[in-house]
Parts: C-alpha cells; sequence; structure tokens
C-alpha cells in the first residue's frame, strides 16, 4: 500500500508544479506586453518629434504609368531627413486605373493612409486641391507594327510562296499599359491557309512579359502561284501543244483546285469542251487523247505463253491508251473486245 500512496503523492507534486509554472509564464507575457506597448508608441512619438517639419503638397492631375499609386506620384514631400522622406514615398495610396482610364481620389482618403502608418503627426501638413484627378498612361500597338507581324507569320506558313495582303484591319484596337511590347499569333488557323480567302487572326499582347490583351486582325489573303492558261481560243477535241499554254500567276484562292500546274501535263491530251483565251485549265476540262479513231485498221494481237496469234480488223469507236474498244476482225467478221495498245494495236484475249 504504501508504494501506492507515493505514487498519488508524486502526482500531486506535478498538478500543482505545472499549474505553477503556467501562471508565472502568463504573468511574464502581460509584463511583456504592458511594458512593450508604452515603449512603441514611445518610437511612433520620437520618430515624428524628430521629423517636425513634414509638408506634402499634393498635385490636382496626376498621370500614372504604374499599376500602384505611390505618395511620391501624386505629391511633392518637404523633410529635412531623406530617409524619412522616402519612407514617405514609398507609401501606396491606391490601385491604378486601367490604362488610358481616369480615377478621382479624396485627399481624406491619403491622411487615413498616414494615419495608418503612423506618419502623420500635428506637424505633418498636407496641402491638397479638393479632389485629385489621376490619369493611367497607356500606348497601342501601331498597325504597322502588327502588320509585320502578320506579314512575317505568313511568310513562315506559306514557306516562300508569293502573296498579297488587302483590307488590313485591327477589329479591336486595345490600350495597353507602358513597357515592353511582345506579340504572338495564338491560332492555328493558318495551318489550312489555302481555303482562306478572308483570313482572321487572334493576336496575344505582353506587356513586360505579362500576357495583357488579346487584339483580332482580319485581312484578305491572296496567294499566288503559276498556273496552265490557253494561249488562244480552242474548241472542244482539240489536241493540246506545247505552244497552246502558257504559265501565269494567279490568286489559287479564286479557283477551283483541280486547275494545272504544269504546262507538260496536259500536252497530247485532249480539250473535252471549248476554251476562251487566256483560261485557266483545269483537269476536268481535259480528257486523254484517242490513238485509235473509229473505222481505222488495227493489228489485233493475242498472245499466250509463247504463242501469239495476229488479224486485223476495223475499229468500232475511239479510244485512248489503255481503254477498251471494240474490233471486227476483217477475216472472221467477228467483234472482238481489246484494250488499246498504241496507235495500231490493240491487245485481245484468246
Amino acid at each position: 500500500m504504501k508504494p501506492l500512496l507515493n505514487i498519488k503523492k508524486i502526482k500531486t507534486q506535478l498538478f500543482f508544479h505545472l499549474v505553477y509554472m503556467n501562471y508565472v509564464y502568463l504573468l511574464f507575457i502581460a509584463l511583456v506586453s504592458v511594458f512593450c506597448f508604452p515603449i512603441n508608441h514611445a518610437c511612433s512619438e520620437i520618430l515624428l518629434e524628430e521629423n517636425p517639419s513634414i509638408t506634402i503638397k499634393i498635385k490636382k492631375d496626376i498621370n500614372i504609368k504604374r499599376d500602384t499609386i505611390l505618395l511620391k506620384d501624386i505629391a511633392d514631400i518637404e523633410c529635412n531627413d531623406d530617409i524619412f522622406k522616402k519612407r514617405l514615398g514609398k507609401i501606396k495610396i491606391s490601385k491604378s486605373p486601367s490604362p488610358g482610364k481616369q480615377k478621382i481620389i479624396n485627399p481624406r482618403h491619403i491622411k487615413t493612409i498616414l494615419t495608418k502608418h503612423k506618419l502623420a503627426g500635428e506637424n505633418t501638413k498636407i496641402i491638397s486641391p479638393e479632389f485629385i484627378l489621376i490619369t493611367r498612361m497607356y500606348q497601342t500597338a501601331s498597325e504597322k507594327q502588327i502588320k509585320r507581324l502578320v506579314i512575317n507569320h505568313l511568310k513562315s506558313v506559306l514557306c516562300g510562296r508569293e502573296f498579297e495582303i488587302s483590307r488590313f484591319k485591327i477589329k479591336r484596337q486595345k490600350k495597353l499599359a507602358l513597357g515592353s511590347l511582345e506579340f504572338e499569333i495564338i491560332n492555328n488557323r493558318t495551318k489550312n491557309i489555302r481555303f482562306y480567302e478572308n483570313l482572321s487572326l487572334i493576336l496575344s499582347v505582353k506587356v513586360d512579359g505579362i500576357k495583357t490583351a488579346s487584339i483580332p486582325v482580319s485581312c484578305k489573303l491572296k496567294i499566288y502561284e503559276d498556273i496552265v492558261h490557253t494561249a488562244q481560243y480552242y474548241p472542244r477535241g482539240t489536241i493540246l501543244k506545247k505552244e497552246y499554254l502558257y504559265l501565269k500567276k494567279t490568286n489559287i484562292l479564286k479557283i477551283p483546285k483541280d486547275i494545272i500546274r504544269s504546262v507538260n501535263y496536259p500536252i497530247g491530251k485532249q480539250l473535252k469542251t471549248n476554251m476562251k483565251k487566256d483560261t485557266a485549265l483545269r483537269r476536268c476540262s481535259i480528257k486523254e487523247a484517242p490513238l485509235v479513231k473509229k473505222g481505222s485498221t488495227v493489228k489485233l494481237v493475242a498472245e499466250q505463253g509463247l504463242l501469239s496469234v495476229t488479224a486485223y480488223g476495223i475499229a468500232k469507236s475511239n479510244a485512248a491508251f489503255g481503254q477498251m474498244v471494240k474490233v471486227e476482225n476483217l477475216k472472221s467478221k467477228k467483234i472482238v473486245t481489246g484494250t488499246v495498245k498504241d496507235a495500231f494495236t490493240v491487245n485481245v484475249l484468246f
């Protein structure tokens, strides 16, 4: 029983010891607070007493460059202590208006700010108009600057192809904060640029590295390439020769997709329709010219392995290279079908 009583006694002593220590700690905190408050207050009074002559002359109309309005931006500060003067000048008065906008500040607001920072004493003199008009300075991106950016972008996208832009327009010009401007085209519509005559782009604008605005621009685009044109009027059925054609710079956004860019491609082919002078030649306007003409005599060739049989016949229709044509055998008078090999030969099967 005795050891048990000793444990209870020890627990009781520990409890009173902890209570005593907490009491002493709280008493210490209270004493520190009581003594420190007068010291801080006294320091503030001493600071103001050391600067007995402070005059703040606030301007009426002020132009602001930065996002934040400081006291030195809107007032002339007269003080015999340069360190204290700098401290006053760095006091934040308010947030600046948006670029190009205006804001009115009541002088009482400035007095309240100075009092809050314990920087306005009995010897502080504030001279101010009835109201303070703040105007935020701004800049705009010039049309010439943005147009040059768009042209350089199109050069990189079109990979050296000749182009022209017209009716260039900035849809919504933005008032931007002062600073270094950077532009970037943020939409990728120009990847399929050959399909768009009316081009719209969006420019991201950064001021001193911070994204500030987006500017939409538009223009009319022309992309020029060499396109095959007819030199004269040619009727349907004409077999095209090189001298019948020439290359001309043409806006490809204004003409169909099946235009012909090579002069050599249509040579030897036949016109399916009448073609006027200086008309862009399309693939749908030409066809392979017939090698075998209706009524002409052709050689019929049938081959199988080493065995080859030949005969002659009369073509029953026109046919181009590789096309199927019906031929009447002159000897048997039977109609056979074969594939045109050249102007005088038709391959047939056994």
